[in-house]
């Protein structure tokens, strides 16, 4: 079973360079943060503010292509939780049905936003992940220090070695 929820916050950490969004139940009690890449982190910030930029951004431009070609964004699910690393869907309805499409859970937020689809996470995850919410703001800003001091920056992949999951180059074309 999946939770709906929302973009509770989402920010940066200056001294870092660590991002978090957090998502949160309709009741604010159950939070969820999700470590993000910064450029996720301002691409959902500059939704939440309703700034429209002048030309469209990534996941503008994928949320257009989706549309042209006949297919809607409805929902997005953070799916399950593995090694610590999230893992989303994003589901697509169009005229042959609903199609699911693999993400990573900041961009499948940042293109939710955009699209005005619903985010859902399974249960199986806020289980592992969620932290409680104690609703005031002295405790927000201890809690979002304390997670992003405690969260390790993920190590860069050796330029020469794919990320795991994706094939090696062909250097034979």
């Amino acid at each position: 079973m999946a939770v709906e929820m929302f973009v509770f916050k989402v920010g940066v950490d200056v001294t870092t360079g660590k991002a978090l969004v957090i998502l949160a139940d309709e009741h604010e009690q159950r939070l969820l943060p999700i470590l993000i890449g910064p450029c996720e982190a301002q691409a959902i910030q500059i939704k939440l503010a309703g700034q429209e930029p002048i030309r469209p951004l990534t996941h503008d431009l994928l949320v257009n292509v989706v549309t042209n070609l006949g297919y809607k964004i409805t929902d997005v699910v953070i799916t399950h939780l593995e090694n610590s690393i999230f893992f989303a869907e994003m589901a697509l309805k169009g005229p042959d049905g609903t199609i699911k499409v693999d993400s990573r859970p900041s961009d499948a937020v940042a293109v939710a936003l955009r699209a005005g689809a619903r985010i859902w996470v399974e249960e199986s995850v806020l289980i592992e992940a969620q932290i409680p919410y104690e609703g005031n703001e002295e405790w927000e800003q201890d809690r979002l220090r304390d997670l992003l001091k405690d969260i390790p920056l993920p190590e860069t992949p050796d330029a020469e070695e794919p990320e795991q999951g994706e094939d090696k180059p062909n250097n034979n074309t």
